[in-house]
């Protein structure tokens, strides 16, 4: 299932919520009725968050089925409630990256259940915990140039949407990493190529900014088969 969807007065879906394919993290001064919509494409637990960084969860956490990751600044009372909605998963790890001092880890790791990339300035040493915490091959790409890796590719166990800056070499490594069938480019809300903050996606279904086109509507149906 897709969707467009506005969040919080803005088309940057992405930006507000950490999914994956067995919880969503959402900001708890969202509306019901959008968390609603958000249980009902995605088909899993959405988890309200009423802490400091509620509206920018996508930005500074990142996680797949088998982890989550948090950036180890956040304040104690933060992490206590983060932890505390994360009880009912007990299989999952939750494991604060004190290897590294970065914040924004959503825009520098890209997951889905299969494989992990990273930013070049993601310290070595913090490769180790990363790939343990998400149960994946975890390798670092320059891609690009780009360093804020985490917002030009979206990908799910089905397919992998990857901005349209990328390289064709850099989309068939991206192939092989998150070990889908297809990877393809796209832009999200009339021609952002920063693609995930505009895209909150699983394996289920998307929501994507009310911005977004039908061209690319299209496209994200069909690379992410949903």
């Amino acid at each position: 299932m897709l969707r467009r969807l506005n969040i919080l007065g803005t088309p940057a879906t992405g930006i507000h919520a950490c999914a994956t394919d067995r919880y969503c993290l959402v900001p708890g001064r969202i509306k019901e009725k959008v968390v609603e919509i958000m249980k009902d494409v995605l088909q899993i637990p959405c988890m309200r968050l009423n802490i400091s960084i509620q509206k920018l969860l996508g930005v500074m956490l990142v996680g797949n089925s088998n982890g989550l990751i948090l950036p180890n600044h956040l304040p104690p009372n933060d992490e206590r409630n983060i932890m505390k909605a994360m009880e009912e998963f007990t299989d999952v790890d939750v494991h604060v990256l004190e290897e590294s001092k970065l914040n924004a880890l959503g825009n520098l790791i890209a997951t889905n259940d299969r494989g992990t990339i990273v930013s070049r300035k993601v310290p070595d040493n913090a490769l180790g915990p990363i790939s343990d915490c998400l149960g994946t091959e975890v390798v670092k790409m320059p891609f690009s140039n780009f360093k804020l890796v985490g917002t030009r590719v979206v990908s799910n166990k089905l397919g992998c949407l990857v901005s349209p800056l990328a390289t064709d070499e850099e989309a068939r490594s991206l192939k092989d990493i998150f070990k889908v069938d297809v990877v393809d480019f796209t832009t999200v809300c009339l021609g952002i190529e920063a693609i995930r903050i505009g895209i909150i996606s699983n394996s289920n279904g998307a929501l994507v900014g009310d911005t977004t086109s039908g061209p690319e509507l299209a496209r994200i149906s069909e690379v992410l088969s949903i």
